[in-house]
């Protein structure tokens, strides 16, 4: 099965003191052989931009270059892979994105989901607010 993880769980599987690394350890180290984990440009992006941020008290930003040690790290393993962009996940992301009140956070979620749907792919995430997207077909894995 492919899985989409959404950025909290890199984030989490990359740094040792985040308070949910002990979960994302246990996802992908559970992964089924013939299992993927998928980055989209978005996550892989967000991944660079927040390991150079102060996300955490006593998180150290990493410098441009740390941060692509870091996903250098991920994209050796054989079972991680930066997925190109599904056809036809404009038109569903403009769809699950549509809100009458300004909604700033909906436009990466609708994104993910929508990626996640066209690539038909399981979607990976601390987050429960994806849920909203599970009638529209995605395939979410909550991870607790």
């Amino acid at each position: 099965m492919k899985h989409l993880c959404d950025l909290n769980v890199f984030i989490a599987g990359a740094l040792a003191t985040h308070t949910q690394h002990a979960s994302a350890k246990i996802f992908f180290d559970h992964l089924s052989e013939g299992d993927s984990v998928e980055f989209c440009r978005a996550t892989q992006i967000g991944f660079l931009r927040l390991l150079t941020q102060k996300i955490a008290p006593d998180y150290t930003p990493l410098s441009n270059r740390g941060s692509r040690e870091a996903l250098a790290q991920w994209l050796v393993l054989p079972y991680v892979h930066i997925a190109p962009e599904p056809i036809g996940i404009e038109a569903l992301w403009l769809q699950l994105s549509d809100r009458e009140t300004p909604s700033p956070k909906v436009w990466m979620d609708a994104w993910l989901a929508a990626f996640a749907i066209c690539s038909r792919m399981r979607l990976v995430t601390f987050d429960q607010g994806f849920e909203r997207y599970r009638p529209n077909g995605l395939d979410l894995l909550i991870l607790t």
